[in-house]
């Protein structure tokens, strides 16, 4: 039975949480304070612990922090249970371990939903430490196999060696053996005998046996020649050896005799054999794992989806506050960033299956490291160290790359950074660099990344790319999976780069790679900005139908509530044998279709509808959690796939492409001009000291402060509503040029001194 330990210093928050949680059953222990907590997990070990902050004594920080010391509390979850609701209680919470928060007055709903589902985050973080430790040694003890395998192969040779080889002379007329030495008579093979007796144990020749004879091949081809051939010693019994012969002749040409000798290569071929089916065995527990990967990944993507794309629905409303859309971003990053470390995972896979790749796009550079820098600047800040970016004027504007790629390598990079820098700084260092082979269609770009941090030592300087090596002490070691840095090594390989790195115990580290992009034009990046500025709203031209095709209920349903209301017809089946009767039945414009489902899977259910003469053409996206699937969904006919969680943009881009669609938007997204806002007769300013204010904040590139500005604005009047939801959208995505052209608007007296 599962064990919860409740810790409060108020009776009445201890019998609530106890009797409700006894009735789930769960097996309850409760502590009237951090002292009482500390004292009985050393008599018994919880599960799961719901811990109150403000408590007599000793707090809940400080309890949750010497928990996290003790060898059998360090892993138990802890879920803070207070009425703090600062985010600077929460940071401390999260910084100390805590793994979640429950506000008080609580809801006994939330709080089942978030005790069971760390339960199961725990446990499925058990099995798959289990699961690794129990691959590890089997793949150690397959490589122990191969080299046991590899020191008796050597040694057979030597032995040979050591011994000689038989040597013999056979006469070609009557297959008698000529000459033989000691190695060969150890064979069996004396003189005066044939060749055919003494091998086969045969009256006649061995020409129809289905060995090849030596004899006869040299005699045909009057050249020399190594065969393998079955052989029979003295004994009687059968052995595989190499011959190796060479023709004697007389003065007419013609092969009088033949030298011949053989080594016994039975035990070789026997080792050859052993070996192969030891490389095959160390192959399939290797992939067994990569299995195992994929399929505990499937399962924790497949909840992401649901959780990401209702976010995504929520966040189109327009009528949200920005509280409502700070709540919306707060679980859809969060999401994300799950989904990153679930990824991380998924990508070892397809390194040790050689299915990682690469996929170039048009990318606004400058963009995307705002971006980075954006995000690591705010984790600088937390940790109080100073972030430099130093970047020159002269980049690439847009450049063809993997951005989803490159935006890993460099967030692996800085973040890995400042996780090991306690003091001092973290540079980012951008160079656009002149080589003599480069035109006006490429550019050369170097990165680096400096830190004043602990260092790396020589030794570990060897093993940092080796996926699940941590370097540091155990505090830098709980803080990661160790597969980021053997992640990016790969990656930036397969940009063409090499990732170089010069370290210094006590002084910092330096990662550097470069890599060589294509150039291109800079309205195909404003072209990009502006579709994903866009809110779409419906399309033109008659009602389209889609059917939707998925054994989970809270897939089906996010995408039947995210196309409906712009206009879409949508069908929903749980399973492929009900998709293609569907398919046939409604034909519609568009099917969705996920890959792994009960009674018919996707793969086999395409087969099927592409054999139809009425609707094989109709256009089939592949949706999955597993992007290991993508080639194969190629290959079996969908037209194209769908990583889950799905992200709105690709979906629409996708239906857009395959329907021939014209979207109709939100005329106050879609009429935005790419360089300046739209000024809106219905968005009422707050007053002219508060609009320079907010000009300064984002002058200082604090867009932190700007949201919390436009949230406090919303809270003095109602009316500032439509405004500040402007300003926060612009500040949550740092576009703080179009955060001032918006302020420049609505100021009465210019620019602030």
């Amino acid at each position: 039975m599962t064990t919860i330990l409740i810790v409060d210093d108020e009776p009445n928050n201890l019998d609530v949480l106890r009797n409700y949680l006894f009735e789930a059953n769960f097996k309850i222990l409760v502590a009237i304070n951090g002292t009482a907590c500390l004292k009985l997990v050393d008599r018994i070990k919880p599960d799961l612990i719901l811990l109150d902050i403000n408590m007599n004594g000793i707090d809940g920080f400080e309890t949750c922090r010497r928990l996290k010391k003790k060898e059998t509390t360090k892993d138990t979850p802890v879920i803070f249970v207070t009425a703090k609701t600062e985010t600077i209680d929460k940071v401390k919470g999260f910084e100390i371990g805590a793994v979640d928060y429950i506000t008080k007055p609580f809801q006994p709903k939330e709080v089942m939903a978030r005790v069971n589902k760390h339960l199961t985050i725990h446990n499925l973080q058990k099995q798959l430490e289990k699961k690794n430790r129990q691959l590890e040694t089997e793949i150690a003890e397959r490589k122990q196999a191969e080299q046991i395998i590899k020191q008796q192969n050597q040694f057979f040779h030597t032995v040979i060696e050591s011994l000689g080889t038989p040597f013999y002379v056979i006469n070609v007329e009557d297959y008698t053996i000529e000459i033989a030495n000691s190695a060969a008579r150890e064979l069996g093979i004396t003189p005066m005998n044939t060749c055919y007796a003494i091998t086969h144990g045969r009256d006649t020749p061995c020409d129809s046996l289905e060995h090849p004879c030596p004899l006869t091949m040299v005699c045909e081809t009057k050249k020399w020649i190594t065969v393998e051939h079955l052989h029979r010693d003295k004994d009687g019994n059968h052995i595989q050896i190499e011959v190796h012969g060479h023709p004697i002749f007389n003065d007419e040409g013609d092969v009088v005799q033949i030298i011949e000798h053989s080594i016994d290569i039975t035990e070789r071929k026997r080792a050859e054999e052993a070996m192969k089916q030891a490389k095959e065995a160390a192959e399939a527990a290797n992939q067994a794992k990569s299995s195992f990967l994929s399929n505990i990944t499937h399962e924790l993507r497949t909840p992401l989806n649901g959780i990401l794309g209702y976010a995504q629905i929520l966040k189109q409303e327009s009528n949200l506050t920005t509280l409502q859309l700070d709540g919306l971003n707060i679980i859809h990053d969060s999401g994300q960033h799950l989904l990153t470390l679930i990824n991380d995972v998924l990508d070892i896979a397809k390194i040790e299956a050689g299915k990682l790749d690469i996929y170039p796009e048009p990318l606004n550079l400058p963009n995307l490291l705002d971006g980075v820098v954006s995000i690591i600047r705010m984790a600088a800040q937390q940790k109080k160290i100073k972030f430099i970016y130093d970047a020159p004027h002269d980049l690439p504007m847009i450049v063809e790359a993997d951005e989803k790629r490159l935006r890993q390598i460099l967030l692996n990079l800085l973040s890995n950074a400042i996780k090991f820098t306690k003091e001092g700084k973290v540079t980012l260092r951008v160079v656009n660099m002149r080589m003599a082979h480069d035109d006006d269609a490429r550019s050369h770009l170097r990165f680096e990344i400096i830190d004043t941090g602990i260092g790396i030592t020589t030794d570990q300087l060897t093993k940092i790319f080796t996926p699940f090596e941590q370097v540091g002490d155990d505090e830098y070691k709980q803080k990661g999976t160790g597969l980021g840095l053997s992640i990016t090594h790969q990656l930036v390989s397969l940009m063409g780069g090499e990732l170089q790195v010069e370290s210094e115990v006590g002084q910092g580290s330096n990662f550097g790679f470069d890599i060589t992009v294509p150039k291109l034009d800079k309205t195909t990046s404003l072209e990009e900005k502006r579709r994903k500025q866009r809110r779409i709203v419906g399309y033109q031209g008659q009602r389209r139908h889609v059917l939707v095709v998925d054994d989970r209920a809270e897939n089906r349903l996010a995408l039947q509530k995210l196309l409906e209301p712009i206009g879409f017809d949508v069908t929903v089946v749980t399973n492929g044998q009900e998709g293609v009767e569907q398919a046939q039945a409604i034909q519609p414009d568009l099917i969705l279709m996920d890959l792994v489902m009960p009674i018919k899977t996707g793969f086999e259910a395409v087969k099927e509808i592409r054999a139809m003469p009425t609707i094989k053409d109709t256009p089939i996206i592949a949706i999955s959690t597993s992007d290991l699937d993508k080639e194969k969904s190629h290959i079996m006919g969908f037209d194209a796939f769908l990583s889950k969680p799905i992200k709105t943009d690709e979906l629409f881009n996708l239906i857009e492409k395959y329907m021939a669609l014209n979207w109709v938007c939100d005329e106050m997204v879609s009429a935005l001009p790419m360089t300046q806002p739209v000024m809106e007769t219905e968005i009422t300013p707050p007053p002219q000291s508060e609009l320079e204010q907010l000009y300064e904040l984002t002058m200082y590139g604090n867009m932190e402060r700007v949201e919390e500005k436009t949230r406090q604005l919303e809270e003095v009047d109602a009316g500032y509503a439509s405004f500040a939801k402007k300003v926060y959208d612009y500040a949550h995505n740092f576009e703080d040029e179009l955060i001032l052209e918006l302020l420049e608007q609505f100021m009465e007296h210019g620019l602030p001194p």
